[in-house]
This record gives C-alpha cells, sequence and structure tokens, in this order.
C-alpha cells in the first residue's frame, strides 16, 4: 500500500501494532477480533480529522459535523480541538443520542 496514493487504502496492521498473542486469545475467547484496521489517506488538502462513536454519527450527518467544526473555528478561533469535541458532544446528546458519546478533534492546519 503506497501512502503517497490518493485516496483511501486499507491493509493488515504491521506487527508492532498488533496485540501479543495472549492477549489475543483472551479477546478471541470474547468474540474480539484483535486485528486493526489501518487506513491511508492523503491529507494535503485537510484541515481537520474528527474521530467519533457512534454516539455522534447517530444524531449528526458527515457534513453537519464538519459544519460544525468549521463554524467554530471561524467564529471562535480560540477554541482548542478539545473544546470543540466537548461541546459537538454535548450538542449530540441534546439533539437526542441515546449511544455513548466520545469524539476527538485533530487539527492540521494550526
Amino acid at each position: 500500500c503506497d501512502p503517497s496514493a490518493r485516496g483511501t487504502a486499507t491493509r493488515q496492521a504491521p506487527a508492532t501494532t498488533r496485540p501479543s498473542s495472549s492477549m489475543s486469545q483472551v479477546w478471541r475467547k470474547h468474540g474480539i477480533v484483535p486485528v486493526a484496521d489501518v487506513s491511508l489517506f492523503d491529507a494535503t488538502d485537510v484541515a481537520s480529522i474528527l474521530v467519533a462513536s457512534d454516539g455522534l454519527w447517530d444524531v449528526f450527518s458527515s457534513d453537519d459535523a464538519a459544519l460544525y467544526v468549521q463554524s467554530r473555528r471561524l467564529f471562535r478561533p480560540t477554541n482548542s480541538p478539545s473544546d470543540i469535541s466537548k461541546k459537538l458532544a454535548e450538542r449530540a446528546a441534546n439533539v437526542g443520542s441515546r449511544d455513548d458519546i466520545s469524539v476527538a478533534l485533530i487539527l492540521l492546519d494550526r
């Protein structure tokens, strides 16, 4: 998988990112497959990356979440990624998400 290639490519994680064999056995016993799903993409024109759990995506579309992040950065430029993430999670809860909500925002253009 060539990291310089445009688009998204998925491959198996290198051995250094795999869990130990003893942990793999414990996880498999409980139905968990301990293999990382790694994706590479070209982030040349990307300003931020938003990673979130189903609790956010159940009530926000990707476009709505991106617009929310962009507006927070435009109108409140002193907000940290942590501040924006917390507000986005609070908003998801306020509009009715019934799942747990985890949000992580990575800003690439600052």
